[in-house]
């Protein structure tokens, strides 16, 4: 028997945490782990390292993040 993945996409609020913890850390010139991100908004790191990539080497924006992620990925059937 095949399994099924299933899992939820990450939130408007979920992306603007992100954003807004990458800024603080900038801010107050400290790392910022992937993995406690993924700890705070309770989302596997693998998840987190995913978003992160969307937009490349540019500085993380959830807005854009969010067009890419509507544009790029396929519609699923339903």
């Amino acid at each position: 028997m095949e399994q099924t993945r299933t899992y939820t996409h990450l939130s408007p609020e979920e992306r603007a945490a992100i954003m807004l913890e990458l800024h603080h850390a900038r801010e107050d010139n400290r790392p910022c782990s992937i993995r406690a991100l993924a700890r705070a908004l309770n989302r596997n790191p693998s998840t987190i390292s995913r978003e992160l990539r969307r937009l490349g080497d540019v500085p993380y924006d959830a807005t854009l993040a969010a067009v890419h992620y509507e544009t790029t990925t396929p519609e699923q059937p339903t």
